[in-house]
């Protein structure tokens, strides 16, 4: 039953014109921040170590650690390389990279005159949470089951009219470029595709492009130099752009249809906010211990989704249809997060430190916006939701070495569980990564280095799922980081 709502939600993302399913719910919920190049080469493990802005978005009882004010900014470039295959067919690589700016921050200690709170401090951060910058393309040949067929199957049984009215970013599309015809039935109204038989040469691109970041501001304090509580609230942030570009090349000469191109692109700009609450205590001047909870991200998001069709045919004629623009405005609430921090002091030698993470995507939700004319409530996405993506443990651990007082080096792993109920999708979707570093401090200042390298699997379909090989994409992601920094 789960691969069934699976492969009938990843059907509708591509053939219909809503472009709010469970996909986006996941898309926005599961984050892999970037942040400062000391963080970044330490796998993410900061949350009991604090002392680092970006932490604050993990633990944002972190703030209290700072003993003094300090500013930082970092700048990164973000690699993507995946290499795709499509079912038994040859696969295809792809790689890009972006110049990126992963964090930035300032941050003022406040000494207070108080026998045991020491200080109380204040900070506003920013953190990239995930890059959305990547390529898949696949490509090969299969026999029969053309995108076409699925615009016929669309609208069998609808008039002409009635198929712009309920499939104007598919079958209508098709009909008006003279890619599905009528089939004269007696009188019942059915279709077929220009070319219903053959051996075709297909090619599918995804591209995206975005962001999402978060912008924090954050209090905390110190009570005793032992115990630390921070609390901030986050405005999140989303530009996201995908475009999805499908090509059917007909290998059947006596065909009149040579090729066509079905083209999709979603633009999605969202906004919204959440809170976050920390605390970090020293068992003793070694060993530390942390814990926060992330409350769920409230995002408004709106969507807008174009579609066309262009055909060439053997004749030398070619037509180009464009759809209708779809805007919607919908609302997402993301899951809450629970995290569990241990790290213990090596002395000035350096340190260890580890985090925990709890996140149960199958309580992320759609819903419509508050000023929203439409009634639709998201039912069928949100059970979706419930039935594909379960709750997953998240692990990071990092160890900084003092190879001299000025200099230290870096190195950190994570792990993060696949967010599929594992009868849905049978790949590798765990996220392994690995990442080093190094940091120079010399007086108020400070450069630090840091490299991360991510390594998962993940599927997607041409078209229709029943119908179609699956495409299997291996993924590599790189980020580097280089951070400046001074304390006044």
């Amino acid at each position: 039953m789960r691969l069934v709502l699976l492969c009938i939600s990843m059907c509708l993302a591509v053939i219909t014109a809503s472009a709010q399913n469970e996909t986006e719910a996941l898309r926005y919920s599961m984050q892999t921040p970037v942040g400062s190049a000391r963080y970044l080469s330490m796998g993410g493990a900061f949350g009991a170590l604090g002392g680092d802005l970006s932490a604050l978005s993990d633990n944002p009882a972190g703030i209290g650690i700072f003993r003094r004010s300090e500013f930082s900014l970092s700048l990164g470039l973000n690699t993507h390389s995946s290499e795709t295959q499509f079912g038994d067919n040859d696969p295809r690589t792809d790689g890009k990279g972006r110049i990126n700016l992963p964090q930035i921050g300032i941050i003022g200690a406040n000494p207070i005159d108080h026998p045991l709170w020491r200080r109380v401090n204040f900070a506003v951060t920013h953190n990239r949470l995930a890059s959305f910058n990547e390529t898949y393309i696949s490509e090969g040949t299969q026999t029969n089951n053309s995108l076409l067929e699925v615009f016929a199957q669309q609208a069998n049984g609808l008039t002409p009219d009635e198929i712009y009215d309920f499939l104007p970013f598919g079958a209508a599309l098709a009909w008006d470029a003279f890619l599905i015809n009528p089939i004269d039935t007696l009188g019942t109204l059915q279709y077929n595709s220009v070319n219903p038989f053959g051996d075709y040469n297909v090619r599918k691109q995804i591209e995206r492009r975005g962001h999402m970041g978060e912008t924090v501001v954050s209090v905390g304090g110190s009570y005793d130099d032992r115990f630390y509580i921070g609390a901030n609230i986050g405005f999140p942030t989303i530009n996201f752009r995908e475009v999805s570009t499908y090509t059917e090349s007909d290998l059947e000469p006596e065909h009149e249809l040579d090729r066509f191109t079905y083209s999709e692109e979603l633009n999605t700009n969202g906004r919204g906010v959440n809170f976050k609450l920390g605390v970090i205590y020293k068992i003793t001047e070694l060993l530390r211990f942390g814990a926060a909870w992330l409350s769920p991200s409230f995002l408004t998001v709106n969507d807008i989704y174009v579609a066309d069709i262009s055909a060439t045919y053997r004749d030398g004629q070619v037509i180009s249809i464009d759809g209708p623009q779809n805007n919607f405005e919908y609302r997402i609430r993301t899951p809450s997060k629970y995290t569990l921090n241990a790290a213990y002091i090596l002395g000035k030698r350096g340190i260890i430190s580890a985090d925990y993470t709890y996140t149960d995507f199958s309580r992320a939700q759609l819903n419509r916006a508050f000023n929203s004319p439409s009634d639709y409530d998201f039912a069928l996405e949100n059970t979706a939701i419930n039935d594909l993506y379960r709750g997953v443990h998240n692990v990071e651990v990092g160890i900084e070495v003092r190879v001299v007082p000025r200099f230290a080096v870096r190195a950190g792993a994570s792990y993060q569980q696949s967010a599929y109920v594992p009868s849905v999708i049978e790949v590798d979707n765990d996220q392994l990564s690995g990442s080093f570093g190094f940091g120079y401090r010399k007086g108020n200042g400070y450069v630090d280095f840091g490299f991360r390298l991510d390594n998962f699997q993940d599927q997607f379909f041409h078209h229709t799922p029943q119908v179609v090989p699956v495409s299997t994409t291996d993924i590599t992601r790189g980020q580097a980081v280089i951070s400046v920094g001074f304390r006044y």
